[in-house]
């Protein structure tokens, strides 16, 4: 929060749940400046700009799946600097109205959530990822916060390539989710499919499993392994065999 406070870049790497999200709306908020923040999930950026709107902040978004009217008053919000953050997806930046409402303002703070989108793999999913440092140069190049929860050594090292990150402050406070437990059971052999089961349905019967996520190849017996899972994916079910 005292990097984006300070104009500096920054590189985020904390587990989902760990906080991200306060490092850029704390900023965002604290300043009549604009924040930018980048999202490739419209649920991601619904799910915060409902909670900073239910608590009254001046925040909008702008999503393809918005209505028209609701489109044209959140870049009238971004025009007039009645918004302090606003939230888009990377490819909103090809619009040429929405650059020239953000040209109206001056903007201290672009935050990059799921920022290993432009990693070698990632930009795959969303190409335009790779296009927003060209964008943050447009934008007169404010301080980049790059947010993710996905990113190891080599990773962080490219988003910082990729970015251009100048000295950034790096934060990486570990993936340890103490609410999460992983257990692999190895069955194999003569009669390795109905242990499994077995061991599957001694599990869903355990109500302290649940809920939980059961994957399971699809070559598993066909009827009664595929009925588990999609029991497994309403969270009713437990446990994970290998």
């Amino acid at each position: 929060m005292e990097a984006g406070l300070e104009g500096r870049d920054s590189l985020v790497v904390m587990p989902t749940g760990g906080g991200k999200s306060l490092c850029y709306q704390l900023p965002g908020l604290a300043t009549e400046d604009l924040t930018i923040v980048v999202s490739p999930l419209i649920a991601l950026m619904n799910d915060q700009w409902r909670r900073l709107i239910a608590a009254g902040h001046p925040v909008a978004m702008i999503s393809s799946g918005m209505n028209p009217d609701a489109a044209r008053a959140a870049l009238d919000q971004v025009r007039s600097g009645a918004a302090r953050i606003v939230y888009c997806s990377p490819e909103r930046f090809a619009s040429g109205v929405f650059l020239d409402a953000l040209a109206q303002r001056r903007i201290d703070l672009i935050a990059v959530d799921e920022a290993h989108c432009v990693s070698e793999w990632g930009h795959d999913f969303r190409p335009d990822y790779l296009r927003l440092p060209e964008v943050a140069e447009r934008l007169g190049r404010p301080a980049v916060m790059a947010c993710t929860a996905t990113a190891t050594k080599a990773v962080a090292a490219e988003i910082v390539s990729r970015f251009g990150l100048r000295k950034p402050l790096q934060v990486r406070s570990g993936f340890d989710r103490p609410n999460l437990s992983f257990d692999v059971v190895r069955l194999e052999g003569k009669g390795s499919k109905a242990r499994r089961l077995a061991l599957l349905e001694a599990g869903l019967a355990d109500p302290g499993n649940r809920p939980a996520i059961v994957y399971c190849g699809t070559g598993a017996t066909p009827t009664r392994s595929r009925s588990l899972c999609a029991i497994a994916a309403c969270g009713r079910s437990a446990t994970t065999p290998a």
